[in-house]
C-alpha cells in the first residue's frame, strides 16, 4: 500500500480540566482506549462496529490543517487505503504550542467528522454499544478457525453476488444471489423492501 504508515501507539491521553473519563476495551485492538468526550467514544464504536476496518488508533499524531496544527482523533486502516480521522469541534481550538508526534499525512484521506455525522448513525451507535460488552465478554469463546471460516466465506461471496452495501454506517446484505430457504427468501425480500432492518445472514455455512 503506498504512502502507509503504521502507527504503534497513541500519544498519551491529556485531560482536560472538568472532563469526564471514559474506558473503554477494543475487541479490534485487544486493549484498553481512554477518551474525555463522549464524540470520541460515539465514533469509537462505529470504527470498532464497521467490518471493513482492519486496525485503527486513537490520538496518532499531529497533522496540520489550514494553517494550524491540530491532534488528529484516530488513525484508520482499511483493506485498500488508510485515513486519519478528525472530529470537527477538535478543530477548533489549534494546538500548535503542544509537543507530540507528528503525522506525515501526505497520501492519506483526513476524513472530518461532524457532529451531524454521529447524530445520523445514533441508533447503529446505540445498538452496538449495548453488544460490544457482550462481543468483549465472549471473545474468548469464538475459535479463531471459525472466524477464519467465516471470513473466507463472506469473501467468496462478495465476489459472487453477495453483496454488502451501506446506508449510513449500517451494514445490509443483499440476498438476491444467496440459495436460502423459502423462509429466508421472505425475509430477504422484505430486508430489500425495507420492511427489515437487521443484516441477513445464511443460517449455515458452507465449506
Amino acid at each position: 500500500m503506498e504512502n502507509s504508515l503504521h502507527i504503534v501507539e497513541p500519544l498519551p491521553a491529556v485531560r482536560p480540566k472538568g472532563a469526564h473519563r471514559f474506558e473503554v476495551f477494543s475487541p479490534k485492538l485487544a486493549r484498553r482506549l481512554t477518551f474525555f468526550r463522549r464524540a470520541l467514544v460515539d465514533e469509537w464504536i462505529v470504527l470498532e462496529a464497521d467490518p471493513t476496518v482492519i486496525c485503527f488508533c486513537e490520538r496518532p499524531g499531529y497533522v496540520t490543517l489550514d494553517g494550524h496544527r491540530h491532534l488528529a482523533d484516530f488513525w484508520v486502516e482499511f483493506f485498500d487505503h488508510q485515513e486519519l480521522v478528525i472530529l470537527i469541534e477538535d478543530c477548533d481550538e489549534p494546538e500548535n504550542d503542544r509537543p507530540g508526534r507528528r503525522v506525515d499525512e501526505a497520501g492519506l484521506t483526513i476524513r472530518r467528522v461532524a457532529p451531524a455525522d454521529l447524530a445520523a448513525t445514533r441508533m447503529w451507535i446505540d445498538n452496538w454499544q449495548r453488544m460490544l460488552p457482550y462481543v468483549v465478554a465472549n471473545r474468548g469463546l469464538v475459535p479463531a478457525s471459525l472466524l477464519s471460516e467465516i471470513e473466507r466465506f463472506v469473501r467468496y461471496r462478495l465476489g459472487d453476488g453477495f453483496a454488502i452495501r451501506h446506508e449510513g454506517s449500517a451494514p445490509f446484505v443483499d440476498c438476491d444471489d444467496v440459495d436460502l430457504p423459502p423462509q429466508r427468501r421472505g425475509q430477504a425480500g422484505q430486508a430489500d423492501q425495507g420492511r427489515l432492518r437487521r443484516e441477513l445472514i445464511p443460517e449455515r455455512i458452507v465449506g
